[in-house]
């Protein structure tokens, strides 16, 4: 089971990542092609969403918003999960991460939650887990992305992002 990430999304999750030195997130639309989840779209985490050290909480009304505009070109486009960016190298969802996985999957029957961890080398991991109401204690996926992860040709964020 594997979240494909093709490199255009990639570098939009890498502008969403290095937008805030705290905590943040992403929402991640897409397709299933058998057992594989492929992310077409992502929409960031919205004006409304609140950014801590240690807590994200995301703008759904925003991300429902992006979704709707998106569907209007792809109707068969779904809100297929959740990324969480975590700064203290934590790969395990939080309690209120899952609480929020439990409450997606009252409204659908598969679910993807994660991880993005930063990096000192400019770049990020993700750690996806597969949920379904049949199976709600989740599965690791691996994320795949199109190509190599071409971060040294990536644009460069503000200084503050930079190794001291």
């Amino acid at each position: 089971m594997k979240l494909i990430i093709p490199t255009d999304i990639t570098r939009q999750m890498y502008s969403i990542v290095y937008d805030t030195e705290l905590a943040t997130g992403l929402t991640l639309f897409g397709e299933k092609e058998g057992q594989d989840f492929i992310v077409t779209a992502v929409a960031g985490p919205g004006p409304d969403a609140i950014h801590q050290e240690l807590h994200y909480s995301g703008n759904k009304e925003y991300a429902t918003v992006v979704f709707n505009y998106l569907r209007q070109d792809n109707p068969n486009l779904k809100h297929i999960g959740e990324l969480y960016v975590h700064l203290f190298e934590r790969q395990c969802l939080s309690r209120g991460e899952l609480d929020a996985v439990e409450e997606a999957l009252k409204e659908h029957n598969e679910f993807i939650a994660g991880v993005i961890l930063r990096n000192h080398r400019w770049d990020f991991k993700v750690f996806p887990t597969y949920f379904s109401r049949s199976q709600p204690e989740g599965t690791n996926m691996e994320a795949v992305f199109d190509e190599q992860m071409p971060y040294r040709n990536l644009p460069r964020r503000s200084a503050r992002f930079r190794r001291r």
